[in-house]
């Protein structure tokens, strides 16, 4: 995301819907692979985090529903579980 922050930094572009539209994108493209799936549901966890320390009530429920379709694909036990534990916790402070 260094290259999104860098066109942001420097044009008027909205950082956070290139970063979800990105991740959106990528979550299609790594179905048959299990590395990458993993990889994406960390990118999540950071991006659901960013989030909330910034704030963005208007986006929690955007990010919820793709991290909710990442964390089905996830295989690694310990960022599932950090993503489910991330969900409930969007989920509950609605």
């Amino acid at each position: 995301f260094d290259a999104i922050d860098r066109l942001v930094a420097f044009f008027e572009v909205d950082g956070w819907e290139l970063r979800l539209e990105t991740l959106s994108r990528l979550a299609r493209t790594t179905r048959d692979d299990a590395k990458a799936r993993n990889l994406l549901g960390q990118k999540y966890l950071e991006i659901i985090d960013e989030a909330i320390s910034q704030e963005r009530n208007d986006l929690k429920d955007r990010v919820a529903n793709l991290a909710k379709d990442a964390a089905k694909r996830v295989t690694e036990n310990r960022v599932k579980e950090q993503l489910e534990r991330k969900l409930d916790s969007l989920k509950s402070s609605k």
